[in-house]
């Protein structure tokens, strides 16, 4: 991380109407800015596979829809959204070189308020991936930790914007980490706390969306009202159609959990990977993971690079 706190970042320059290269540790939110008074900041992250953007329309559309929610004045088009990250990337060159690949964020606020208004607060930055978590995950599944906190319902605000306002995921993380601190049980090191929707079912975690394989051995994945809808979610969907299955979108109880025959878990950092555990208890039936097993090889025919293998092999 340390290096990364020296790399180039982009900040939207409303006035001029263009992009301009800032020091990763100069970016700041005016205290006056909507997003430090009222959290009103739309987030957008995704990685890089083997150095190359993948599946651009689909981020462009979740961060489009935030910025509508919030009133965000910035007009920018798809193209030039793309063409913003790849200049990032040439200006962070030489550490994206060193790294492998990296997680890519966009940021974005309505400004300060008021009768002075001086635009939108944009930044764009590059951020390290784990490899040691990743290669973990892949080798071994990732623990789940069932939170006491609940998921932000649709009711406050829209599910489908991925916004900076997430205090149930870092209150959840306060919590297992009082557990991780008093339990002897070491892979609560690699686990993530998997929240509940306001109605008691089970959500997702704040990195990745959760997929089962039921004990009767249909794909299911909460109801798309309850959760963020992740994009990587989104490409399993139609990865799972190219092999002639349907993902249902219902709520997954704490007994179908545990009754699964398979667990997976998506997301924009490890793309897909198995959930092993849940509060200590073993997670998938199916410990052969045959249908996992299909979906990562369609995943890595896609994006063309195997996420899997890199993360293992950084490590070597």
């Amino acid at each position: 991380m340390p290096a990364f706190r020296n790399s180039q970042a982009l900040r939207w320059n409303s006035a001029l109407r263009h992009w301009e290269p800032i020091a990763l540790d100069e970016c700041g939110w005016s205290l006056h800015d909507a997003g430090a008074l009222y959290g009103a900041i739309v987030v957008e992250r995704f990685r890089t596979l083997g150095g190359r953007l993948f599946d651009l329309p689909d981020r462009w559309e979740r961060f489009s829809l935030g910025l509508q929610v919030l009133n965000v004045d910035f007009e920018l088009s798809q193209p030039n959204f793309e063409e913003a990250f790849l200049r990032l990337l040439e200006l962070n060159r030489d550490l994206v070189a060193v790294a492998g690949d990296v997680s890519l964020v966009a940021v974005a606020s309505p400004g300060e308020l008021g009768d002075d208004q001086s635009g939108p607060t944009v930044v764009l930055h590059v951020s390290p991936l784990s490899w040691t978590r990743l290669a973990s995950w892949y080798r071994f599944g990732t623990p789940l930790f069932l939170s006491n906190y609940s998921a932000v319902p649709d009711s406050c605000w829209p599910t489908q914007m991925k916004t900076r306002s997430r205090l149930p995921y870092y209150l959840s993380e306060l919590e297992l980490g009082k557990k991780q601190r008093t339990s002897l049980d070491r892979s609560l090191v690699e686990a993530l706390p998997l929240l509940k929707t306001s109605h008691g079912a089970i959500a997702d975690t704040a990195l990745a969306n959760i997929v089962i394989v039921d004990k009767h051995g249909m794909v299911r994945s909460p109801a798309i009202e309850s959760v963020l809808e992740g994009c990587s979610l989104k490409l399993a969907t139609r990865l799972l159609r190219k092999i002639r299955i349907d993902l249902i979108r219902s709520d997954v109880t704490l007994p179908d959990l545990y009754e699964a025959r398979e667990v997976w878990l998506t997301g924009s950092s490890g793309c897909i990977w198995r959930a092993s555990s849940l509060d200590g208890r073993d997670l998938g039936a199916d410990k052969a993971f045959t249908l996992y097993g299909q979906l990562k090889a369609e995943w890595v025919r896609h994006v063309g690079h195997d996420f899997e293998q890199q993360a293992i092999e950084h490590l070597a």
